[in-house]
């Protein structure tokens, strides 16, 4: 059994369409390919969606280009980053990735502190969010804390009246 391309199906073999095989990159993607960090970057903002922010820039991050896609910005362009990092840092699911987002932010525009005020209040925003979640955090250290202490204290009240 050896067929080739040319070769015409029988009546009763199946056959499969190869002519829409190829599937079209999403603009991002595309970006990505050429090395176009900064650019796929904007496109993946644009989308909305949170997976496909956080897509592009893990990908960015594994590819050493987050340095390069953050870099350079004006006030418009730095914006919508800014305001994706503060709005998600604090889900659960992106904090890993987003704290080191925001560790390059400020290590890139900290000598722009002054600038542009609506960049001052995107980056205050940031502030706030990082201190409300570490406040949060502590919080929930010390209730674990507390149980933990509570639960120790009920075991050994039940050990003694077992033993008794």
């Amino acid at each position: 059994f050896s067929r080739g391309m040319n070769a015409t199906p029988s009546a009763g073999d199946f056959v499969v369409d190869t002519a829409d095989k190829r599937r079209k990159l999403q603009s991002f993607d595309a970006k990505l390919k050429k090395f176009c960090y900064g650019e796929a970057l904007d496109d993946a903002l644009q989308t909305r969606n949170p997976v496909v922010v956080a897509a592009v820039l893990e990908e960015l991050g594994r590819r050493q280009g987050l340095t390069a896609a953050l870099s350079n910005r004006d006030d418009e362009s730095l914006d919508p980053i800014l305001a994706f990092t503060s709005k998600y840092i604090n889900k659960q699911r992106y904090t890993p990735l987003l704290i080191g987002v925001a560790n390059k932010l400020i290590d890139l525009y900290e000598g722009n502190v002054g600038e542009s005020n609506d960049i001052d209040d995107r980056f205050l925003k940031l502030k706030r969010q990082i201190s409300d979640e570490v406040r949060v955090q502590k919080g929930l250290l010390l209730l674990s804390g507390e149980l933990d202490g509570l639960v120790t204290s009920v075991a050994m009240s039940e050990d003694r009246f077992s033993d008794e």
